[in-house]
């Protein structure tokens, strides 16, 4: 009976190396469905790109209103303050939303660079500055802070910081035992274990790899992505000494 659960086991956590989904693609998930590659520089001056601005809700869209500084009203539906601004007889900058820093591009403190923001408001997961070839990108919560993980520019598109963000969650929800592992760029570790059972992680958001299994802790080295990890190890301990 021991050894024939063993196999089972074993026939269940695969020993192959699982190929790697790609990176997440963003859509709306609104009634009508919505793939749009519509930006905050397709908008006119004064705008600003928000969620559910378009197709009943469903897509985004550009909406301006009252600028930084001039006089408000917000029952009277054209003196209301644009996205990113709140008023307060005149519109103010509302700092609760990323999307406040629109606004801000003439800020000394900006030194030429301003945050991205998603259409709800929240900030981008990855922030770059510099160029393409010599700037680097560094993760952020979506109020703002800076997290662990950082890449070159030219990496970005690989770059989710999905672990870093989740670790941070946790942390700011009381747990003093996250367990979870990220690479240097934020994403996840192929090997992850926490709360008492381990996975191969797909490295952009954490889920289980597909053709592998979720393990008790204690099972953890039976797991195809211990396996690999070993083999890197034991790799760059040999050419450590050739």
């Amino acid at each position: 009976m021991i050894l024939l659960s063993t196999l089972l086991l074993l026939f269940l956590v695969t020993t192959f190396k699982p190929a790697q989904s790609q990176p997440p693609l963003s859509s709306c998930d609104g009634f009508y469905g919505c793939i749009s590659s519509l930006r905050q520089s397709d908008c006119a001056p004064g705008e600003v790109l928000i969620s559910g601005a378009s197709l009943d809700g469903c897509c985004p869209g550009c909406r301006g209103g009252q600028g930084y500084m001039q006089v408000c009203n917000v029952n009277v539906p054209n003196r209301r303050c644009a996205p990113g601004l709140k008023c307060d007889r005149k519109c103010l900058y509302d700092q609760t939303t990323c999307l406040h820093t629109i606004h801000m591009k003439e800020e000394e403190e900006w030194a030429g660079w301003y945050p991205r923001c998603n259409v709800d408001g929240t900030y981008a997961s990855r922030q770059c500055r510099g160029d393409r070839l010599s700037g680097r990108c560094f993760c952020y919560s979506e109020d703002g802070r800076r997290l662990f993980g950082w890449d070159w520019y030219k990496n970005a598109a690989t770059m989710t910081c999905a672990c870093s963000r989740r670790r941070a969650k946790l942390e700011a929800e009381g747990r003093t035992t996250v367990t979870l592992h990220c690479t240097q760029n934020g994403n996840f570790e192929e090997l992850q274990c926490d709360s008492g059972v381990c996975w191969c992680a797909d490295e952009y958001g954490g889920d289980p790899l597909i053709g592998t299994t979720v393990v008790h802790d204690g099972l953890w080295k039976l797991l195809p992505c211990c396996e690999y990890m070993s083999q890197l190890f034991e790799l760059s301990q040999w050419l450590l000494f050739v």
